[in-house]
């Protein structure tokens, strides 16, 4: 590779880093929340999130937490904030969540399982 090489892949890397997303919804789709209709819930903030426009919003797919009894389980991550866990979440409920915590900034109290300082 020459330097010339060299310095566009930095400046690709930098430009990624930039462009990166300042919030992520970690959506459980592990077999228990699949089983409680979590592509349901998926399907409901993606929706949600593209109805918005909220480009800034990643939503990512991860496996089981481990806590099947408040199936299906997502996290809300915002840079310079704590994480917060909701369950039992429903179509209906994620969108709630994305309108209040995510547009708003208002956690929904009733829904939170953990918050992560």
């Amino acid at each position: 590779m020459s330097l010339k090489d060299l310095e566009r892949l930095k400046q690709q890397a930098t430009d990624a880093q930039k462009n990166k997303t300042d919030i992520q919804i970690v959506v459980n789709m592990g077999s228990c929340s699949m089983a409680k209709n979590a592509g349901d819930t998926y399907d409901a903030i993606a929706d949600e999130i593209k109805k918005r426009g909220l480009e800034q919003v990643e939503i990512i797919k991860t496996g089981c937490f481990g806590m099947c009894e408040s199936e299906p389980l997502i996290e809300i991550i915002k840079k310079g904030q704590p994480k917060v866990t909701y369950g039992k979440i429903t179509p209906d409920k994620a969108r709630h969540i994305v309108a209040s915590h995510i547009v708003n900034d208002q956690v929904v109290g009733e829904l939170v399982l953990s918050v992560d300082e």
